[in-house]
């Protein structure tokens, strides 16, 4: 519809599809109430790829072990009510990072206009890339961890996780010699490896009842393989950039060391960096109070070499 001629068009319009094509079985098996196991294993077909790509097949298991049943632990029951340890490997799928419902098809925009014999007319071309071999972005993970209640009042996990994503579905830059906008492909891996604690206390008094819930995690997000290239910038954010061993998306930031005292300071740092070869901020003018940007590389100049990777990899949290 939108392939009109735009002087006596009056709709716009567009069609598409998306079809998703699942399976899905489970075993379970529990043995005394102390020993439990459980497999899974699912299949998803995706209309967003080609032919060849579109079946994923991601399989998980777990297991269990209830500890406080076992008879050795008879004289701790007393304050002991629950005790598990458990662990898990799992392997799942991912196409959320696919906004496009065709990404493995090269399409054409029909928007375009060239003039010919004195008139403007009508035309169509490509503006993205597309790659056939696009397919699932897979993400294993395994992990252990511990469950235990106290005196019914208090409950403790402990987590522990170690999950590898291959083949993340990502835009990849490209030269403006390229002609075309970056497009998506399956580039590399990463890895998040973390530690979770979760901690509540629950009491009641007579028609009074409390319960509080803390927990503190950390992850360790890392770039592991970026398809042969160690580095690459985001097409999305000049900000945040891409490094095999730097955590994914990072902020590619100037590291500062305070502020200005004065204006004076201030100008004393402008004397020595302003006239550098590639020094990146123009005729701004710093100030008292301004932060103070530090020159990384020690080179003794101030340039976008400078710039260093910021990521923030601790979170604390509670509820009440």
């Amino acid at each position: 519809m939108n392939a009109g001629d735009e002087s006596t068009q009056l709709n716009t319009g567009y069609t598409r599809e998306l079809a998703m094509v699942s399976w899905f079985a489970r075993v379970n098996y529990d043995y005394a109430g102390k020993y439990l196991l459980e497999g899974n294993i699912r299949a998803d077909a995706s209309s967003r790829f080609a032919e060849g790509n579109r079946w994923g097949y991601f399989p998980s298991f777990s297991g269990a072990w209830r500890i406080s049943e076992e008879g050795f632990m008879e004289d701790a029951k007393g304050w002991l009510n629950n005790l598990k340890l458990r662990a898990s490997w799992g392997l799942l799928g991912n196409q959320d990072a696919l906004d496009d419902y065709y990404p493995s098809k090269n399409t054409y925009q029909v928007d375009a206009t060239y003039p010919f014999n004195g008139t403007l007319n009508s035309g169509y071309y490509q503006s993205e890339y597309k790659l056939e071999s696009i397919t699932w972005e897979k993400s294993r993970t395994w992990g252990v961890g511990i469950d235990a209640t106290i005196n019914n009042k208090i409950n403790v996990t402990v987590d522990y996780y170690d999950k590898k994503t291959t083949g993340i579905i990502m835009d990849v830059s490209v030269p403006e010699e390229f002609g075309l906008d970056p497009y998506k492909d399956n580039v590399g891996a990463m890895s998040n490896r973390g530690v979770e604690l979760i901690l509540s206390y629950n009491n009641r008094w007579g028609d009074w009842s409390f319960g509080a819930t803390g927990n503190v995690s950390y992850n360790k997000n890392k770039i592991l393989d970026l398809g042969g290239v160690e580095s690459m910038a985001d097409p999305n954010n000049s900000n945040k950039y891409r490094k095999v061993g730097e955590a994914i998306n990072s902020y590619y930031m100037y590291r500062t060391a305070g502020l200005f005292e004065s204006d004076e300071a201030a100008q004393a740092w402008m004397d020595q960096y302003v006239d550098q070869d590639g020094y990146p901020f123009g005729t701004a003018e710093f100030k008292g109070g301004d932060v103070i940007i530090v020159d990384v590389n020690g080179d003794g100049k101030i340039t976008s070499d400078d710039r260093d990777f910021a990521a923030l990899q601790t979170r604390l949290g509670h509820t009440d």
